[in-house]
């Protein structure tokens, strides 16, 4: 069993080398401006550039020559979590059926097991008993079944397919079983709390910054969008979605500018690509370092 198959949880110095995709509203960023963002963070050259080797072996981040560096993109299986963190939200719909996996794979295979559960977790899954997994929006099969093949996760064990309740009140008793609504509006109501004290001290720097922006990156993986007929009452979703927004916001605000005039007397930022959706949401256009 090979180390990638054993570590496959995403490390705070992990996420920190995947935030700088949103600091800089990019699809791909290339290794020398990832030096000179995370320094600010207290990163060595050697670090970020071991960090971002190690990241594409495990399949997080996928990378390209150009010309004489690389660049680099997140890899599919990361990419939902982190475009629900551009405070983007679109609510499900239940249809009177959920999509499901079914996962068969044995004790002895332990590691295998729950690398495939953390991917489909990536993805919108949560566990409504043992080894059977619900999502609530189609598209979920699909942002899996890309997740293992690019991470090169064995398919064995692992059976798609659709599971129908035999009625709205078994469909809203597996959404609180699989999704605890109660516990992600709990969360939310801290988290809520944080970004307040944030957004309220004067003297914000960069490694606070990214404190806060950690939690609410682990809360946005944890808590999903709900159907409203399946959660009444439930707006965990929409406030953290509203909280996502703000957090960027003060990073545009505050931080933003410096970081831009920083990157931009770097030769390589001529090849970072911009992610157009993210800077139309903002009203201004990206620079041009070309």
């Amino acid at each position: 069993m090979t180390a990638r198959e054993i570590r496959y949880r995403m490390t705070r110095a992990e996420f920190d080398v995947v935030s700088v995709f949103g600091s800089l509203l990019a699809t791909e960023v290339p290794g020398p401006v990832f030096v000179a963002v995370l320094a600010h963070r207290g990163y060595s050259a050697s670090s970020v550039r071991n960090q971002l080797r190690r990241m594409v072996e495990r399949g997080v981040l996928v990378s390209r020559r150009c010309g004489r560096h690389a660049n680099y993109r997140r890899a599919v299986q990361i990419n939902h979590q982190y475009e629900r963190l551009s405070g983007s939200l679109a609510l499900p719909v239940y249809t009177g059926s959920f999509p499901a996996l079914i996962v068969t794979i044995p004790e002895s295979d332990r590691s295998h097991r729950d690398r495939v559960v953390y991917l489909a977790r990536l993805c919108g899954y949560r566990q409504v008993r043992a080894g059977v997994l619900i999502a609530l929006d189609l598209p979920a099969a699909d942002r899996l079944r890309a997740a293992l093949t690019e991470a090169r996760v064995d398919h064995d064990g692992v059976d798609a397919c659709t599971l129908v309740p035999e009625s709205r009140e078994q469909a809203r008793a597996w959404v609180r079983r699989a999704f605890d609504p109660a516990a992600a509006g709990a969360a939310v109501d801290a988290l809520a709390a944080r970004v307040a004290a944030m957004v309220a001290d004067p003297d914000l720097d960069q490694a606070r910054y990214f404190d806060v922006f950690h939690a609410l990156s682990a809360e946005t993986s944890r808590t999903r969008p709900l159907p409203r007929s399946l959660a009444p009452g439930y707006d965990a979703d929409t406030r953290l979605a509203a909280l996502a927004n703000r957090v960027v916001g003060v990073w545009l605000e505050r931080f933003a500018s410096a970081m831009f005039d920083e990157v931009a007397g770097l030769p390589e930022a001529a090849s970072i690509e911009w992610d157009l959706a993210r800077w139309s949401a903002t009203g201004t256009a990206p620079p041009d370092f070309r």
